[in-house]
């Protein structure tokens, strides 16, 4: 049963290797466990964008600085890159999951229209 679950725990940490991952509720409890334990256990992956409730773009950064990235619960991530932790923050966390759409913060409708194909580049 143990390598059962190893086997289990490998596939899932190369499943996620070079992928880019959108979180929603990032700002809440379980979110910053799930973020801070993907970029632990996953430092391969391409980028987690996270889906924040906010009035802009500099607002939605603000929050996840405050409310996700300045938490106690990074602790370990802080200690492990030392002074290059808020650079491999910055290279792995977005705040913008339109981006890959080719979308702006106030483009939400657009991405729950049927037509997305229309916004993408």
């Amino acid at each position: 049963m143990i390598s059962e679950l190893n086997l289990n725990a490998d596939a899932v940490l190369e499943y996620f290797k070079g992928k880019s991952i959108l979180v929603t509720g990032s700002t809440g409890f379980l979110g910053k466990v799930l973020v801070e334990k993907i970029l632990r256990v996953q430092p391969d992956v391409k980028k987690l964008f996270l889906l924040v409730r906010a009035t802009d773009f500099e607002y939605a950064t603000q929050r996840i600085q405050t409310e996700v990235k300045g938490r106690e619960v990074f602790q370990a991530l802080k200690e492990k890159h030392g002074n290059g932790f808020v650079d491999f923050i910055q290279a792995k966390v977005g705040s913008n999951p339109y981006a890959p759409f080719n979308l702006h913060c106030g483009a939400l409708p657009a991405v729950l229209n049927p037509s997305i194909d229309d916004y993408m580049p």
